[in-house]
């Protein structure tokens, strides 16, 4: 049971992190970067909710990764009897 907790969060938590580095790449590199030179910059401010999402995917999946090497790591070292 412990393997199928570990790897369910190890799948979310890689599922997570792609969403968030995404997330965060679109916003600096297509947003704030693009639109350096040009008059309307308001995208920078209405794209500020999508870069918030993707760090707060980044620490649930940080969380889920602990998550899921605890579930993994130990049941191993228990003493078995």
């Amino acid at each position: 049971m412990r393997w199928l907790i570990g790897l369910s969060a190890s799948a979310g938590a890689a599922l997570l992190a792609v969403v968030g580095l995404v997330s965060v790449w679109w916003y600096v590199f297509e947003i704030v970067i693009g639109q350096a030179g040009e008059a309307d910059r308001s995208m920078t401010f209405w794209g500020l909710p999508i870069a918030f999402m993707g760090l707060f995917a980044l620490v649930g999946a940080f969380g889920l990764g602990v998550v899921g090497w605890k579930a993994v790591t130990i049941g191993q070292r228990e003493p078995r009897a």
